[in-house]
């Protein structure tokens, strides 16, 4: 226990040093830094009284007084009842703490993603993640998104009710999962308290990624396990859920090796690992079995949403690993084994999972080995390695979702082995208080953080600012908080990011692009023109940057060049309207009403509710005594846009067409 309070004061401790501004980039434990006074003042004060044995005293004590109706070790019903009140109470807190800014993960992307589904009526297999790696996730997703449009338009809500829905069910699953990780009573409770003290929690909280479920499938997989492990049964079971694992993403391939000793491997009375069936005949007959129920599975369900392993497997893409020796490069920030990758792998467990580190602290020599530590222990080895040397491409936005599915799996091997190295019940549950207090206080933390806006964008942007990260990591940082700071109209800030992208990756035409629009839209055409050019050299396929150059050009009265601007913009995209309408205006200014038709007519058809382009056709049908067409025109016009100024002189042309027949 002087060890584990130690460490503990260590952890806590850490929170307030790092608020108090060193070291700055220990990202793990930064939430006090952004938040104020009254936030750090709380936090200390509950973290000390963590350490006064009579508080501990007091919290198990009153933990022993639960009501028999809510004892989730007592009678099923009672068990039930606890665990629906659990789910409601957390899906009310991870909604009433809701992420407020989708900066984190793929968060921007995502949310542009779902709204084009929407706008351009996409099918599953239309979008870019139908071959991503977790396909099964991105299709409930976006079929979520789909149906829940008769509820709501907002991306953000959709994220809401599929990050908080899965949050419930993990909350439900927690009670059974407990009951499998502990054998007494009180190790049970650890094993809850663990789980639900989590710091991965943000996930269920709004966040904008699609990692949730995956920990709630990752739990339920657990529970199956257990119970498979317990009554000496092949994983069956647990096989069917491994296979479902897979397309709800491809890192769960790490969970093989723990299915694989689940089939293979048990462990006798005295800790000694034996094969199944004394034979290794019967052994490889159980792992032959539960890997066909995977791939038969796994396979089943790729087919079902239309994703091409085979082809995913066989196309070149950009290794997201660590290099062990060489030069790092534009995605990863460091080597494998240089001291800043072992400080961010600190800081990566710190932030999803502090409990399982304070947990190791207890360990003690001659705790015995069962089936169950075996089993947990391989199920946590091998996500962990693969966080150790995956994702280079974050750097120090290590965060909550790909690197959460470890530490998931670290805390059941932490719940199951607090039990086994502290057979105490009194001292397991003084340890428990103290570890479950420290991880829930980091927590709650980190969860009024993400909550708060200015706070979220504050740390995002110091820490692009400041701390080392791959060329990569910082130029999606910048481009993220850019397109945040566009969607929330605030430009000048995104027109700040995305020249700090610039500056990060001067040969990402994307970046010079979206810098030049914003220039446009705050009227310095130069600067705009300066950066849709430079856009043109590193790709002269770029639709909209030759767009934006032609209405630079237009505003300058340079017709003639912006005239060929649009037209190369049309000649990348045939149906960009906004082109199409700018190219028939410059032809109207240039007296040449014919083009000028035929440009409004694309407008139409790339955009049949471009109000504005039926307008430019009435004018110009009533100009040359076409009376019919323009009527037609100015009707469609007043579908479209029947209010305004606009809509009133419409109606008086068409007033007097009918009087001159």
């Amino acid at each position: 226990m002087v060890l584990l309070t130690v460490v503990a004061g260590v952890f806590l401790l850490s929170h307030l040093v790092v608020a108090a501004g060193w070291p700055a980039c220990a990202w793990g434990v930064d939430a006090l830094a952004f938040h104020g006074a009254a936030g750090r003042t709380a936090f200390a004060v509950l973290a000390a009284l963590l350490f006064v044995p009579a508080v501990r005293r007091g919290v198990i004590a009153g933990l022993e007084r639960i009501p028999a109706f809510l004892d989730p070790w007592g009678r099923p019903r009672a068990a039930a009842t606890f665990a629906v009140l659990l789910a409601a109470v957390g899906a009310a807190l991870f909604i009433a703490q809701r992420s407020a800014v989708p900066l984190l993960g793929d968060g921007q992307l995502l949310l542009n993603d779902l709204m084009i589904v929407i706008a351009y009526d996409l099918r599953f297999s239309e979008v870019g993640w139908a071959n991503d790696h977790a396909p099964l996730s991105y299709w409930g997703l976006q079929t979520l998104h789909e149906t829940g449009q008769r509820f709501w338009e907002s991306p953000e809500t959709t994220f809401l009710v599929f990050s908080s829905g899965a949050g419930a069910i993990y909350l439900l699953l927690v009670v059974p999962v407990a009951r499998r990780l502990g054998d007494t009573r009180t190790q049970k409770s650890v094993a809850l308290a663990l789980l639900v003290s989590a710091g991965y929690l943000p996930l269920f909280a709004g966040y904008a990624e699609v990692y949730s479920w995956l920990m709630t499938f990752v739990l339920l997989w657990i529970w199956v396990s257990l119970g498979e492990l317990r009554v000496e049964r092949p994983p069956r079971g647990a096989a069917v859920l491994a296979g479902l694992l897979l397309p709800l993403h491809l890192m769960t391939v790490t969970l093989l090796p723990a299915v694989v000793v689940h089939a293979a491997a048990r462990v006798d009375e005295d800790g000694r690992i034996r094969w199944r069936g004394d034979s290794i005949g019967a052994a490889a007959g159980a792992v032959a079995v539960s890997l066909g129920l995977i791939v038969g599975v796994a396979g089943t369900l790729f087919f079902a949403v239309g994703f091409d392993l085979i082809g995913y497997l066989g196309e070149p893409k950009d290794i997201h690993r660590l290099p062990w020796l060489g030069d790092p490069g534009f995605r990863a920030a460091y080597r494998a084994l240089s001291p800043a990758h072992l400080f961010d792998v600190l800081n990566q467990h710190l932030l999803v999972a502090p409990a399982a580190l304070l947990a190791v602290s207890v360990v003690r020599r001659g705790a015995r080995r069962t089936r169950r530590s075996l089993f947990l222990g391989v199920a946590a080895a091998f996500p962990l390695l693969f966080t150790f040397v995956a994702n280079p491409e974050i750097g120090t936005f290590r965060d909550w979702d790909a690197l959460s599915f470890a530490g998931l799996l670290l805390l059941g091997w932490a719940a199951d082995a607090l039990g086994r190295w502290v057979p105490d019940p009194r001292r397991l549950a003084s340890a428990a208080v103290l570890v479950v207090g420290a991880a829930a206080l980091h927590a709650a933390a980190w969860l009024a953080l993400n909550a708060d806006a200015e706070r979220a964008e504050t740390r995002f942007v110091r820490l692009l600012s400041s701390c080392p990260m791959s060329v990569h990591g910082r130029t999606y940082g910048w481009e993220s908080i850019g397109s945040h700071y566009r969607r929330m109209q605030r430009p000048e800030l995104a027109l700040d990011a995305f020249e700090h992208a610039i500056e990060s990756s001067p040969d990402n035409p994307r970046h010079w692009l979206t810098a030049g629009e914003l220039h446009l839209v705050a009227g310095r055409d130069a600067e705009a023109r300066r950066h849709f050019e430079r856009a043109l050299e590193l790709n002269p396929k770029l639709a909209d940057a030759w767009h934006g150059l032609g209405v630079a050009r237009f505003r300058a009265n340079e017709y003639d060049a912006a005239v060929r601007a649009f037209e190369k913009a049309v000649a990348q995209k045939r149906d960009h309207a906004g082109a199409w309408f700018n190219l028939g205006l410059c032809h109207l200014r240039q007296q040449r009403p014919e083009p000028a038709m035929i440009a409004f007519r694309e407008v139409v058809k790339a955009q049949p509710d471009f109000a504005a382009a039926y307008f430019q056709l009435g004018v110009l049908h009533r100009a040359r005594g076409e009376l019919a067409p323009a009527r037609a025109a100015f009707r469609g016009f007043l579908e479209r846009e029947g209010t305004g100024p606009r809509a009133d002189e419409v109606r008086r042309w068409l007033a007097e067409m009918r009087e001159s027949g």
